[in-house]
């Protein structure tokens, strides 16, 4: 009981974008049900979202370890995200999100997570109809806005992209992520001047929001204020221990100062976030990270230093013991 009273926090945490405290109550839920599959489903989406990706995996892994145990429902949601996010199979999961809402047509989740792959693959019409179709099933659903609204952005559709996220707004007022999402949607236009206070009231409203920072950074750094940007990126490191905030700041400080062709102090920052993965034991996101390193050796002529950055990802590459291969390909 006490465990599931973590998982249902954890669940509400989610579901606001507090990210690190449904973590927190995640792992607690797990802590002390050690077989509880749905808890690792949701750790493994939350892990995922704050850039761990091998945690992400280990605890998917975990997920389909223990679905045994859990409701036929609570399997086929397992199953299907493993096969969206980890199996790289393209019809399995869409096939087993139309399964859930074959069988249960009151599923919302299986809904959305459909238009989420149809999102992510670009079929976006597909994406709208299935958004609409959650929305009129449940009018309150806000995430549904959210996303319809990043649909019609990558459709062109500016006006409807506002009009959703504002909807969004509406059902949260008083939430970080709808400001964030219309800060996204507006500088998808081009409309810098309005994403940039729209970012700025995520971060008063939840000033631990750890993407405020960084959109807040990436606006000043497109306006060419890079010194203001880094200035906001520092902000995570300062004040927020979790590795998300960590892993975004040495990012974007980086890439800051590639705008400004300071390749030196670019790879200072890229260096120190490898070192982080590598200490976090994120193996994968120390692997990207080295990648991108030795394409900035590439572009400065040192051939030498890359071939080393290349030879150090393969020989980690060859000594890794995965059971699943593909949870190290570099993307």
């Amino acid at each position: 009981l006490e465990a599931y009273k973590y998982y249902i926090s954890g669940l509400l945490d989610q579901e606001q974008q507090h990210n690190p405290a449904a973590l927190a109550n995640l792992r607690k839920a797990v802590a002390l049900d050690s077989t509880f599959a749905m808890a690792y489903h949701r750790l493994s989406i939350v892990a995922n979202q704050l850039g761990s990706f091998s945690a992400s995996h280990e605890y998917a892994t975990r997920a389909l370890q223990y679905a045994g145990k859990a409701t036929e429902r609570e399997r086929l949601h397992i199953t299907a995200r493993h096969a969206q996010e980890f199996e790289r199979n393209v019809g399995k999961a869409p096939t087993a999100y139309q399964t859930l809402i074959r069988k249960y047509p009151d599923e919302i989740e299986a809904r959305y997570q459909l238009g989420m792959i149809f999102y992510y693959e670009r079929q976006y019409q597909e994406a709208v109809e299935v958004f609409q179709q959650l929305i009129e099933k449940d009018p309150l659903y806000d995430l549904a806005y959210n996303r319809l609204g990043y649909t019609y952005s990558a459709l062109g559709e500016h006006e409807r992209a506002v009009a959703s996220i504002r909807s969004y707004i509406d059902l949260k007022p008083g939430e970080s992520n709808p400001y964030d999402s219309l800060g996204d949607v507006y500088r998808a236009m081009g409309a810098f001047d309005q994403a940039l206070p729209a970012y700025q009231e995520a971060l008063r409203l939840n000033p631990n929001f750890i993407y405020s920072p960084v959109k807040i950074g990436e606006v000043y750094d497109r306006l060419g204020r890079h010194e203001q940007a880094r200035a906001s990126y520092r902000t995570l490191l300062e004040g927020n221990p979790e590795a998300a905030g960590t892993s975004l700041a040495h990012w974007h400080t980086a890439v800051s100062y590639l705008f400004e062709g300071r390749y030196s102090a670019a790879l200072d920052y890229l260096q120190e976030r490898a070192r982080f993965y590598k200490e976090s034991d994120d193996q994968r996101g120390a692997m990207v990270t080295q990648h991108q390193i030795g394409r900035i050796y590439l572009e400065l002529g040192q051939t030498e230093a890359a071939e080393q950055v290349f030879g150090e990802i393969e020989n980690t590459l060859n000594t890794l013991s995965a059971a699943d291969p593909s949870a190290y390909v570099i993307d």
